[in-house]
């Protein structure tokens, strides 16, 4: 038993640092829109009249009621891309 716990006190402690590595990448990145912060772990934002919620330590995000997961620089182009089509869209409409 004691060679699991230390398997899982080694598990758990990576879990956490890949965590910490990712909400720090998206507190310290350019966003393109503005983000309302709910708490540490949790952000919105509205893009093309949906809500996006988004969760930067885990990488998850929600939007149009499909779930994404990706680094703080994928949703960044994700963002991005979705704000770029709709002005085009807006252009040519």
């Amino acid at each position: 038993m004691g060679e699991m716990a230390q398997y899982y006190r080694e598990w758990d402690a990576s879990v956490k640092h890949r965590k910490e590595e990712r909400l720090s990448d998206a507190q310290a990145i350019e966003w393109p829109c503005r983000w309302q912060k709910h708490t540490e772990y949790h952000w919105s934002t509205v893009l093309n009249v949906h809500r996006l919620d988004y969760w930067p330590s885990t990488g998850k995000w929600i939007w149009c009621a499909k779930k994404f997961h990706g680094d703080a620089q994928s949703l960044a182009r994700f963002i991005k891309k979705r704000t770029a089509d709709k002005a085009k869209e807006k252009d040519n409409g």
